[in-house]
């Protein structure tokens, strides 16, 4: 079995538990790795998931911990678009829940922060076939959010001047 195979077996069965327990459908919005390999985007290999923390409640952690090793990320303290809606991809293989992988640009802009050698790698994988316009568009956002952490907006500050000069854009 391939890894998105894999991935996406888990999110099955944790729809099936979601509707087992008459947890009422919920959006869940992927990116990192995960994301990357859901999306299409790239394929390599990784078993945890990451995604938007949209304040679940409990009841939705009991179908979240199907997923096993997964990271929720906060939009306060992440270089997270409040308009990645908009541009997410939704899997339609999914019929109960709403599941969505961000765009390579909101992919690209979340991985700035951290900007770790797994994530330039997919800095330029994913940087190939996404709109540079579309991430400046991003960045602004972000940079003039009210509610994001202020060290944040400096590092994505920074970050996003070093990706300027790596692809020259």
């Amino acid at each position: 079995m391939d890894i998105k195979q894999a991935l996406m077996n888990k999110i099955y069965d944790m729809e099936k538990v979601a509707q087992a327990l008459d947890i009422p459908p919920f959006e869940i919005f992927f990116l990192g790795g995960s994301g990357c390999i859901l999306g299409d985007y790239i394929y390599r290999m990784t078993m945890d998931y990451d995604f938007v923390n949209l304040n679940y409640n409990a009841n939705i952690g009991r179908a979240l911990a199907i997923l096993g090793d997964y990271d929720m990320v906060e939009s306060e303290l992440a270089p997270i678009s409040n308009t990645m809606r908009v541009r997410a991809k939704k899997l339609t293989e999914f019929k109960y829940l709403d599941i969505y992988v961000l765009s390579r640009e909101d992919i690209i802009v979340s991985k700035l922060c951290r900007f770790n050698d797994k994530d330039k790698q997919d800095i330029d994988i994913l940087i190939k076939e996404a709109s540079i316009d579309t991430i400046y568009k991003i960045v602004d956002e972000i940079l003039n959010r009210d509610d994001i952490n202020n060290k944040v907006k400096s590092i994505l500050t920074t970050k996003i001047n070093t990706l300027r000069k790596m692809y020259n854009v």
